[in-house]
């Protein structure tokens, strides 16, 4: 039977604490799903699958990346399709 409190984490989410904690602040947060916006943009799906789990980043709402841009400080004019939003 699986354990509820497991529900969402990495198999191996003991290993490392501090990804883990990646989601506690705000900013932390923030710069998580610039990362994710990042390897969805160039499509690489494999480090995605790892790295969701790992930060439970796969716990929160994915934001759009018009709301990405804004809460990360960027000006709308440099937001485009053309390149993802941390470059």
């Amino acid at each position: 039977m699986e354990d509820p409190k497991m529900r969402g984490k990495s198999a191996l989410h003991w290993e490392n604490a501090n990804a883990r904690a990646v989601c506690g602040s705000p900013n932390s947060l923030l710069l998580a799903e610039l990362i994710r916006e990042f390897l969805d943009f160039y499509k690489l799906d494999y480090s995605k699958q790892i790295f969701m789990p790992e930060t439970n980043l796969n716990t929160h709402d994915s934001r759009t990346n018009e709301t990405l841009a804004v809460q990360a400080g960027l000006d709308s004019s440099e937001v485009t399709q053309n390149k993802p939003l941390l470059l």
